[in-house]
C-alpha cells in the first residue's frame, strides 16, 4: 500500500484531536503518498498545524475519484463516507464505529457506562491509523494529573513491560502515596519504591483481609482472582476491563476497543476472537483509570537508576573494559528458553557481527535472571572482536544503570525494551510473534525491525511450526535491517552530543 487518502473529521475539535494520527501517517515509511481531505472548518484547523488539506466541498466520492488512492482512512464514524469510498472503487476502507458496515477495517472504540468511551479523543484516531501500520513515535503533550479521593488499591500487572508502563499512573500519586496500596511482583517496589514513599506494598499472595479499608480497587492484572478478592475485601468500587469473565465482580467495567474486518495492514493474520485491539498497555491503563476518576498525564513512563544500580553498572563496565564516557551498545540477548518471543542465537550473532562490520562501537551482551542460556551461547564458541559480556544475568537496578550509560540498546520486544524507553535510550526492537501496535508510546528514539510472515503476529509462547517456517519471524533478515538501525541511532546520538 503506497497511496492513502485521509478524510479528516468535520468538527473543529475532532480535527484538532486527529492531528497526531495524520502526522503518524505522513511519517509511516511504507506510505509514499498521503492526501488529506477536509471540510472548510477542519481544513483551517489542520492548516494552522502545518497540514495542507484539499477541499471536500464536492463530497468524498468525487475527491477520491480524482485521486484513486489504494486506501482511504475515514476519521468520522459516518456510514455514508464509507459507502461513497466503496462507490469510488477504493478497496481498503479504514475507519471507526460500532460496526463494520461498508468499511473493510475498523476500530470499535471502548465502551463504558452504556456508551462509547473516548476519554482521550486523539487516541481513537491513533488506533485507526494503526490499522494501516502507522504508529506514533512520541506521546502527546502532558495533561494535568488528578488523583481520586480516599484510599486506593492498585493491583499491578505481573509482566515487567506492562509494569513499567504503569509509571504514569503511579506518578499521579506522588506526594499522596500514603493513601496508596500496591499489589504486585517484587520488581514493582524495586522500580517505584523510592518515588512512592509512604505507599503500602503487598505481595500477590496476601489475602482479602490485607485489601480491606480501601475505597477504590483499580485492577490492572486482568484476573478473576483479583476481582473476587476485592469483593471479599468489601471494597465499594472495583474497576477493571470487561473481559476474562470477571465482569460480575466489578462495579465499573470498561470494554476495551476491538478491531473489526480484515487484519491490520502489514499483519499476516487477524487476532483471535474476540479481537481486542492491540495497543500500548500504558494507553489502556490511562483509559481505564479515567473511568475510575483518575486523570493520568499523557506523558511517557519515566524511570531512573538508583545509586546502587549505578555502582554495579560501573563495576560491570570497568570489568568489560568500557571506560567512563565511552560509547557502547547494550544488547539484551536473553529470553525464556524455548519461548517463541526469544530471538534465536543465530539471528543475534548475525545481527551483531553485521553491526560490528559497519561500526567500531563495542557491544556489551547481557541477559536477565533465568536467561543465561542465551548469553552462554555467545561465550562457548568464543566472542567476536569488540564484544564482551556482563558475565551473567543482570539485576533490575544494574540494568537501569547500564542503560543510563549506553549509547544505544537492542533487544527483543520484552520488558527491558520498555525500561530503555522509560530511560529515554535510543533502541532497536526486534519484533517476532508480537504485534508492534502493542509497543509503548514514548519520546525515545525507537526503531522496529520486523519480518512480515503469513503466520504472524501470533503472540504464541511456543512456535507450532517446523522446518524453515519455525521462528521465521525471527529469521536472519533482521541482521541487516537492525544493524543499519543501530548505526543510524548512534549517528543521531553523536550529533546530539556535539550540538551546542
Amino acid at each position: 500500500m503506497k497511496r492513502v487518502a485521509v478524510v479528516a473529521p468535520r468538527e473543529s475539535s475532532e480535527a484538532h484531536a486527529a492531528v497526531a494520527a495524520i502526522r503518524a501517517l505522513f511519517a509511516a515509511s511504507e506510505l509514499e503518498e498521503v492526501d488529506v481531505l477536509a471540510g472548510r472548518e477542519a481544513g483551517a484547523v489542520l492548516g494552522a498545524e502545518g497540514i495542507v488539506a484539499a477541499s471536500l466541498d464536492g463530497g468524498v466520492r468525487a475527491a477520491l475519484l480524482d485521486r484513486s488512492p489504494e486506501a482511504v482512512v475515514l476519521l468520522d464514524p459516518i456510514e455514508a463516507d464509507a459507502v461513497e469510498a466503496r462507490e469510488a472503487g477504493v478497496d481498503l476502507r479504514v475507519g471507526w464505529g460500532s460496526r463494520l458496515g461498508a468499511l473493510t477495517h475498523a476500530v470499535q472504540p471502548a465502551r463504558f457506562d452504556g456508551g462509547v468511551f473516548r476519554p482521550d479523543l486523539a487516541r481513537t484516531y491513533l488506533d485507526v491509523v494503526g490499522l494501516c501500520g502507522a504508529l506514533p513515535d512520541k506521546a502527546s503533550a502532558d495533561l494535568a494529573s488528578q488523583a481520586p479521593d480516599g484510599r486506593v488499591l492498585v493491583r499491578l500487572p505481573n509482566w515487567l513491560g506492562d509494569l513499567v508502563q504503569c509509571e504514569p499512573l503511579l506518578r499521579v500519586f506522588s506526594g499522596s502515596a500514603d493513601r496508596l496500596t500496591l499489589v504486585g511482583p517484587k520488581a514493582a517496589e524495586a522500580l517505584f519504591g523510592e518515588s512512592l514513599e509512604g505507599a503500602t506494598w503487598l505481595s500477590r499472595e496476601d489475602g482479602a483481609h490485607a485489601w480491606r479499608g480501601h475505597d477504590l480497587a483499580l485492577l490492572l492484572d486482568g484476573s478473576i482472582r483479583s476481582a473476587w478478592r476485592a469483593v471479599r475485601a468489601r471494597i465499594p468500587r472495583r474497576v477493571s476491563w470487561a473481559r476474562g469473565g470477571k465482569t460480575p465482580w466489578l462495579t465499573d467495567a470498561v470494554r476495551p476497543p476491538r478491531e473489526l474486518g480484515g487484519a491490520a495492514i502489514g499483519c499476516g493474520r487477524p487476532g483471535s476472537s474476540p479481537r481486542w485491539l492491540p495497543r500500548p498497555f500504558e494507553v489502556s491503563v490511562a483509559e481505564l483509570a479515567s473511568a475510575a476518576g483518575v486523570r493520568v498525564s499523557s506523558g511517557s513512563p519515566l524511570l531512573e537508576a538508583n545509586e546502587d544500580g549505578r555502582g554495579v553498572a560501573g563495576e560491570l563496565l570497568e570489568a568489560a573494559g568500557i571506560g567512563a564516557g565511552e560509547s557502547f551498545v547494550l544488547a539484551a540477548v536473553g529470553g525464556r528458553p524455548g519461548s517463541a518471543k526469544a530471538v534465536p542465537f543465530e539471528t543475534w550473532r548475525a545481527l551483531l557481527e553485521t553491526f560490528r562490520a559497519r561500526n567500531s562501537v563495542p557491544v556489551l551482551l547481557t541477559c536477565g535472571p533465568g536467561e543465561e542460556e542465551g548469553l552462554d551461547a555467545f561465550v562457548e564458541p568464543g566472542l567476536p572482536e569488540g564484544m564482551t559480556t556482563t558475565g551473567g544475568a543482570t539485576g533490575l537496578q544494574a540494568l537501569l544503570g547500564l542503560l543510563e550509560r549506553a549509547s544505544a540498546f537492542v533487544a527483543a520486544d520484552s520488558g527491558p525494551r520498555h525500561i530503555a524507553a522509560a530511560l529515554g535510550r535510543p533502541s532497536v526492537v526486534l519484533h517476532g510473534p508480537t504485534d508492534p501496535r502493542h509497543s509503548g508510546v514514548t519520546g525515545a528514539q525507537i526503531r522496529t525491525s520486523r519480518i512480515e510472515v503469513p503466520c504472524g503476529p501470533c503472540h504464541l509462547e511456543k512456535c507450532p511450526l517446523s522446518g524453515p517456517e519455525h521462528l521465521a519471524c525471527f529469521g536472519l533478515g533482521h541482521a541487516a535491517s537492525a544493524a543499519a538501525m543501530l548505526c543510524e541511532l548512534l549517528a543521531h546520538e553523536a550529533e546530539d552530543n556535539t550540538t551546542p
